[in-house]
């Protein structure tokens, strides 16, 4: 009889996890889309399975197989090479739900945005929805796209380094994104290929801390991205990234770092805080 007992209590912890996790099935990605999983409420913790630290940024911070960017109840997850291998997914929300599933590279993406909150809550915000937040897979591309296009607005954002330059030439933002186009020049007689991308945002002046203290960087993966990364000799390339909105203090500033595939041509390229404050937005 202990026995019988000891077996059911054993169990119960077990049996309501598993009546109350949900299944999220396969988030695809690959090194231009990231995925965006959006939950009920605030994520209290992920787990990824597989995710092997490939080496070290520039800043020496670790990089890792997938860039993962969780902010309250969104996840953000985005593939750093080619053909990451498939692994886990368990997300854990502040009110107890368990969610799991699988991330998959896949070189064609269909959809990006997964939406797991109640699907009452959906039909109940349906008609007050952000219409950017509500279709966001179709409008932050084309905005992105159209960008791009556009004529240099700024010519005094970028950085030059072993004759390859890379100039910041048009910003804009909405109320979740900012956009950016960035001019890659290659003045070499050898063709320069973009292995990785790495964008960190570095926080101002805060208050009540030590000016010697550590400064906070926070990394973001780009949402989507185009352009050609290979850039021939004597030529250049047009690339467009979006980020996440991201607020840096006085003194902040975003840091883009390009890493040559199989060379050591590597170059950061710094954002102003000042500068990100002025970008104009999208009406």
């Amino acid at each position: 009889m202990k026995h019988n007992l000891l077996m059911i209590f054993l169990f119960f912890p077990f049996a309501l996890i598993a009546q109350t996790a949900q299944k999220m099935g396969i988030i695809k990605v690959n090194e231009n889309f990231a995925a965006t999983c959006y939950f009920e409420s605030e994520i209290d913790i992920f787990i990824i399975g597989n995710n092997p630290v490939l080496g070290k940024s520039g800043d020496g911070k670790p990089v890792f197989n997938y860039e993962i960017v969780q902010s309250d109840n969104t996840l953000i997850i985005r593939s750093v090479i080619d053909r990451c291998p498939e692994t886990s997914l368990t997300v854990k929300l502040k009110d107890k739900s368990i969610f799991y599933g699988k991330v998959r590279y896949e070189k064609n993406i269909d959809n990006f945005f997964y939406d797991f909150r109640d699907q009452k809550t959906i039909a109940k915000n349906d008609s007050v929805a952000d219409p950017i937040i509500k279709n966001k897979p179709i409008d932050y591309k084309v905005r992105l796209d159209e960008l791009v296009g556009r004529k240099p607005e700024y010519s005094t954002i970028g950085s030059r380094e072993n004759r390859i330059e890379y100039l910041v030439s048009n910003l804009m933002t909405d109320n979740s994104h900012t956009y950016m186009k960035v001019v890659v020049s290659n003045n070499s007689g050898n063709e320069y290929i973009i292995d990785g991308i790495t964008f960190r945002y570095e926080e101002g002046k805060r208050k009540n801390v030590n000016k010697n203290a550590d400064k906070n960087e926070q990394g973001v993966p780009a949402v989507y991205e185009n352009g050609n990364k290979t850039i021939k000799a004597y030529s250049k390339e047009n690339l467009g990234f979006v980020l996440p909105l991201y607020s840096v203090g006085e003194g902040g500033k975003l840091l883009i770092y390009f890493w040559e595939k199989n060379g050591t041509r590597n170059v950061k390229v710094e954002i102003p805080g000042d500068e990100l404050s002025k970008i104009k937005v999208y009406n």
